[in-house]
């Protein structure tokens, strides 16, 4: 009975499909044809974004980002960062979101850095809503300043995401070598190519996100769960007959 209930719980979230438990596009609501206004309120979903690391938090245009609005695609700005060589991986955006009911949590995001800002973004995650560690890093490629969409963090095999009332991750500035992971190599401070733009790291930079999106599978309810393990149970019977 056992192994059924658990091969059953299994085969449900395999076969369920991602679906969206968050999401801020950062548009108005309703949409008024700004994008210099716009709110931190999730599109889809519930949860809490804000600035971190004493960056100021407003809204810009996100031109060239996955969001399909026309008129009103509004992107969070971030600006004022620390300067170069200090308080890496602790400036940026912050986004709180119950996993609770969901597996193989993956998170996507679109984001656009200014010449002058860190080439380097860090993912961070954290099971209790305080204590973060650092899970994946991302460049600009080149001088490329343009919007970089569907950068993804899969978070589906770190245990504690899921079913999480208290899960939250962070896209935070990183620079020099303080907060690499994966072996990652950044440019030294004051190396001209610290800056996304090959250009030099200032604290006049800036950073937009948009399309910050949380996916998920389902997982079942115990009382589902309980009713496919009575059916199984009645069908292996009728078999045995």
């Amino acid at each position: 009975m056992r192994l059924t209930l658990v091969s059953l719980a299994l085969a449900c979230v395999a076969a369920s499909q991602a679906v969206v438990i968050t999401q801020w596009n950062f548009n108005s609501n309703p949409p008024d044809t700004s994008t210099s206004t716009g709110t931190l309120l999730p599109s889809i979903g519930a949860g809490t974004a804000a600035g971190i690391g004493g960056v100021t938090a407003s809204y810009t245009a996100g031109t060239g980002s996955s969001d399909p609005a026309a008129s009103d695609n509004t992107a969070m700005h971030l600006a004022n960062f620390p300067a170069q060589g200090v308080g890496s991986g602790t400036a940026g955006a912050q986004f709180n979101v119950s996993t609770v009911g969901f597996a193989n949590v993956i998170i996507s995001f679109d984001r656009r850095h200014s010449a002058s800002a860190s080439r380097w973004v860090e993912l961070q995650y954290s099971t209790n809503g305080t204590t973060f560690t650092g899970f994946q890093d991302y460049e600009i490629p080149g001088t490329n300043v343009a919007m970089v969409n569907n950068a993804t963090a899969d978070l589906s095999a770190v245990a504690g995401v899921a079913n999480n009332p208290n899960f939250a991750f962070r896209i935070v500035a990183v620079f020099g070598t303080v907060g690499a992971v994966g072996g990652t190599t950044y440019a030294t401070v004051g190396n001209t190519t610290s800056g996304a733009g090959g250009s030099n790291y200032a604290t006049s930079g800036t950073i937009r996100y948009d399309m910050v999106t949380v996916n998920g599978q389902a997982v079942p309810e115990p009382a589902t769960m309980a009713v496919l393990a009575i059916g199984a149970v009645a069908a292996m019977r009728r078999r045995k007959k």
